[in-house]
């Protein structure tokens, strides 16, 4: 059963589109008529139980999508658009659905299926054009974000350890430090189990002790506030990243184009990481993220391929940006043939800057010096001191 192309007839039209539009729109509904979102969106106004509304589901998609196909309208200029677009009116059969429907059917039935529908569409318009997903081109751009730049807040890694120290210095004080870790993050929950233990502890008969066990139980208390507060950052920024802001916890702090002019670092901007895979001229596949460079986005944007077409493609290109042992190996290993240069590429075969060390088959490093060494893991926050070893 058709549910794109099929229009209502009616008596008298209040509009005359022109026969290249109606070419045009038809051939458009026909695209989404092969695509088969039309399944999706049946099943999801089924499971949503959102019964009649007295509008076309089908033509609601239609005409959303043909809208934000042209830019990035808001919800009211479709409304205006149904109002007094004729090929707006030509979609909608003349019905003129308000800017808060549109948003009710973007949320319920779009966005929860937004990656399907897209993967969908994508499908029916590479098998219109003769296309097939074997050689495919990757790059990524920083959106920025609206949050107000001033309310960044940086992962508190460095006052947690130093926190830490302190209520440990103070347990011990206490005579209440056993079961604590000498070592590392201490946790809100254990030092609340220690306030109730050295709250049990008795009195002492001279006034200044207790005066000073009472003002170490009190630093204690708001010990445990400060470590609630730094661990809530923590669970909010993630292992992966070190910032958020506070109107917008999923956009992290990030250097944009504009910021190189200023100096990397000097002034940063609330963003997102955008990763667009292409196809002859075609987007077919985006991955957003939170990394702040292109690298650790290589991987995460062909297995989204993987699963929006259950294959990968047979060749893909990107700059030196995604150049890296792991992106190689991956390539490898998914029979992927990667045109994608690493970051010192250009120096050494221009010879102005040559590579500094060689990797050798049994995983040591040999140097410009003819000096060898081998790989020692990297110890936060110091430099390396064993002869012969790199980082």
């Amino acid at each position: 059963m058709p549910y794109f192309t099929t229009k209502q007839a009616a008596l008298f039209y209040c509009y005359a589109i022109g026969e290249e539009q109606a070419i045009k729109i038809d051939k458009f509904l026909s695209v989404l008529e092969q695509s088969g979102v039309a399944e999706i969106i049946k099943r999801t106004v089924t499971e949503k139980g959102l019964g009649r509304s007295g509008l076309n589901p089908y033509a609601m998609f239609a005409t959303i999508l043909y809208g934000f196909a042209f830019g990035s309208p808001t919800l009211r200029e479709l409304e205006s658009s149904c109002k007094y677009d004729i090929r707006f009116m030509y979609l909608m059969d003349q019905y003129t659905p308000d800017y808060t429907t549109f948003s009710k059917y973007i949320n319920l039935v779009i966005k929860p299926n937004s990656d399907e529908i897209f993967s969908c569409i994508v499908r029916s318009v590479i098998k219109t054009c003769g296309i097939y997903l074997d050689s495919c081109h990757i790059d990524g751009t920083k959106f920025q974000a609206k949050p107000n730049k001033y309310k960044v807040v940086w992962k508190p890694t460095l006052f947690h350890n130093r926190l830490s120290d302190k209520i440990r210095t103070l347990l011990d004080d206490l005579g209440i430090s056993h079961g604590v870790p000498k070592e590392g993050f201490i946790p809100s929950k254990l030092v609340a189990e220690k306030i109730s233990e050295a709250s049990k502890i008795p009195d002492p008969s001279d006034p200044e002790k207790k005066k000073i066990l009472k003002n170490k139980i009190k630093s204690l208390q708001e010990y445990l506030t400060k470590s609630i507060e730094y661990e809530e950052k923590e669970k909010i920024c993630g292992p992966n990243r070190r910032s958020y802001f506070k109107t917008d916890h999923d956009a992290t702090a990030m250097c944009l184009k504009e910021d190189y002019y200023s100096g990397p670092g000097s002034n940063m901007h609330a963003a997102y990481q955008m990763q667009v895979i292409v196809c002859k001229g075609f987007v077919v596949s985006y991955y957003v993220s939170q990394d702040r460079v292109d690298m650790f986005t290589f991987i995460k944007s062909l297995e989204r391929f993987y699963a929006m077409y259950g294959h990968y493609p047979k060749s893909i290109t990107a700059d030196a940006g995604y150049g890296c042992y792991e992106n190689y190996l991956f390539c490898k290993a998914n029979g992927i043939e990667a045109f994608v240069k690493y970051l010192s590429w250009e120096g050494e075969c221009s010879g102005k800057r040559p590579a500094l060390y060689e990797l050798n088959s049994d995983d040591s490093i040999t140097c410009l010096g003819g000096i060898k060494g081998y790989q020692e893991k990297s110890i936060p926050g110091r430099h390396a001191k064993i002869k012969n070893g790199v980082f």
